[in-house]
């Protein structure tokens, strides 16, 4: 099975999405029977490429 998936890799919840998705396979004991192709996007491209802010304290702000 090939599983394609896109995500921001700013997103929280991309990453808990992608945990929760390898979790799955293992559980399954898929490993072998599974490939994964991650493709990226940009939830906002005008994003700082260097935060002075933690993840908490930007989704405070927003």
């Amino acid at each position: 099975m090939k599983i394609k998936y896109w995500a921001d890799f700013e997103c929280p919840y991309c990453f808990i999405s992608e945990t929760n998705l390898y979790e799955a396979i293992h559980e399954l004991g898929m490993e072998d029977d599974v490939e994964i192709e991650m493709k990226a996007y940009e939830l906002d491209p005008k994003a700082s490429k260097h935060y002075t802010l933690s993840i908490q304290e930007k989704f405070e702000k927003e």
